[in-house]
């Protein structure tokens, strides 16, 4: 990327899922330390793009007065001139691509083009592997859920037929139980259905005798 772009390095930050913008990705170790300089003074051209929407060009630093904290240390770090692109989507923000030189000096109007461009593909890029990350999460929740409800299932029938109720009755009684002792009711259906546990157990419990040592 600096190669294509002329520039002496570049870095991304990402918003975290608490609004905060975060060091994601640089060149160097060098400039992974400018880009924790923005994270550390909370201001820099990338703060400043990542808000407002706007690429934010810094053709020399030591003509910079708004920014009291970032400018004087990204100067002592070698650096004359940054440039930040956002990486957002209609009102979904992502972060900014930041690009940084040695000398002060402006890009050319098509350089920011295809700076842009890169940064506007790194969105689409970031979004795509967080929406996959979002469904493998969900997924795993709903099979989750799933695996869960057949459990209760299985013990709700297996109970309704030891006590000769119907399972609305069998699963009241279970889920007592597992309220009665502080337990999810997923893991009482798992010993019924596992035989770790007998409807005698419930039933012992309900009428306020012991309910023997078989209980897990």
């Amino acid at each position: 990327m600096t190669g294509l772009l002329a520039v002496d390095g570049a870095g991304v930050m990402v918003e975290d899922a608490q609004g905060d913008l975060r060091f994601l990705a640089a060149s160097d170790d060098h400039i992974g330390e400018i880009e924790q300089l923005q994270v550390e003074t909370g201001e820099g051209p990338c703060v400043t793009a990542h808000a407002t929407g706007q690429a934010v060009t810094i053709d020399d630093l030591t003509a910079v007065d708004w920014l009291p904290r970032f400018a004087p240390r990204a100067l002592d770090h070698g650096m004359h001139a940054v440039y930040s692109f956002p990486m957002r989507v209609d009102d979904t923000k992502v972060g900014a691509l930041n690009l940084y030189r040695f000398e002060p000096g402006r890009f050319a109007d098509d350089v920011e083009h295809a700076a842009q461009l890169l940064a506007d593909l790194g969105t689409s890029y970031i979004l795509s592997v967080d929406a996959a990350q979002r469904t493998t999460r969900l997924a795993s929740q709903l099979q989750h859920a799933l695996d869960s409800r057949v459990v209760i299932e299985q013990a709700k029938g297996k109970l309704s037929g030891e006590w000769s109720v119907t399972t609305s009755e069998a699963f009241e009684r279970m889920r007592r139980y597992a309220r009665n002792h502080q337990r999810r009711l997923h893991d009482v259906a798992t010993d019924i259905v596992d035989g770790r546990m007998h409807a005698r157990q419930l039933t012992a419990d309900e009428s306020g005798q012991p309910a023997g040592d078989a209980l897990p």
